[in-house]
């Protein structure tokens, strides 16, 4: 299996957004943060599409990391 890292463009909001909801369960362990009305755990995207590149050293950022269970090991 090949890895990269690639960023996420807008358009791709919603798989994001669904993929977010794992990482949330797994780490719902340790931030015991709950689910919300609706079965899904809340989550604010639209920091992740602003620019926080700044000249002349633009910094590149990995927000949160998560590895399915099935690949752990």
């Amino acid at each position: 299996m090949e890895i990269s890292l690639r960023p996420v463009e807008l358009s791709h909001k919603e798989i994001l957004f669904n993929l977010y909801q794992f990482y949330l369960y797994d780490f719902s362990r340790i931030s015991e943060e709950d689910l919300g009305f609706d079965g899904r755990f809340e989550i604010k995207l639209e920091h992740y599409w602003e620019n926080y590149d700044t000249d002349p050293d633009p910094t590149h950022v990995i927000y949160d990391f998560l590895i399915l269970s099935k690949y752990r090991g």
